[in-house]
C-alpha cells in the first residue's frame, strides 16, 4: 500500500479511540495526508432532536480539540447522526463517509464506550473492516 493521502479517523472518545487518534496523527504527519475526523452519534429518546443534535455538535468539537491538542492538523470534521431506530448503523456511516471522501485509510479504535452495546450489536470496528472500500487500521488497547 502506498502512503495514504486522506485518512479518516473515526472516534468516540474512548481509550482505544485515543490510541487510534495517535496513530492517525502520526500517519498523517509522516505521509503528509489530510486528516478527517468523524464521530457518529445516535439519537436519543430522552432528548429532543434539537437537543441531541446540539449535544452531538458539542461532542465532535470536544473530540476535534483533543485531536488538535495531541498534535493533529484536522482538514475537516464530520458529524453523522444515526436517527434510525436500528442499532449498529455506525459502521455504515463511517464506511459511507470514507467512500464519499475518497479516503485511503480508516483508523478506528477496537472498543467503544459501551460494553453492553458491543455485546448486543457486535463491534463497530469489525463491521467497518468487513465493509470498507479501503484499508482499515484498528487500534487496540
Amino acid at each position: 500500500m502506498a502512503f495514504p493521502t486522506k485518512i479518516l479517523l473515526a472516534t468516540d472518545g474512548s481509550e482505544d479511540a485515543a490510541l487510534a487518534t495517535k496513530a492517525a496523527i502520526d500517519l498523517s504527519h509522516q505521509s503528509g495526508s489530510e486528516l478527517h475526523v468523524v464521530h457518529v452519534g445516535r439519537s436519543s429518546l430522552r432528548l429532543s432532536p434539537t437537543e441531541y443534535h446540539a449535544a452531538a455538535r458539542e461532542k465532535i468539537g470536544e473530540l476535534a480539540k483533543a485531536v488538535e491538542e495531541a498534535g493533529g492538523d484536522i482538514t475537516e470534521t464530520h458529524l453523522r447522526i444515526d436517527d434510525s431506530q436500528t442499532a449498529g448503523n455506525e459502521a455504515e456511516h463511517i464506511t459511507g463517509l470514507a467512500e464519499e471522501l475518497g479516503a485511503d485509510l480508516i483508523v478506528i479504535g477496537n472498543r467503544g464506550l459501551s460494553v453492553m452495546k458491543r455485546l448486543v450489536m457486535g463491534s463497530v470496528s469489525e463491521s467497518v473492516v468487513r465493509h470498507a472500500h479501503c484499508p482499515v487500521l484498528v487500534m487496540r488497547h
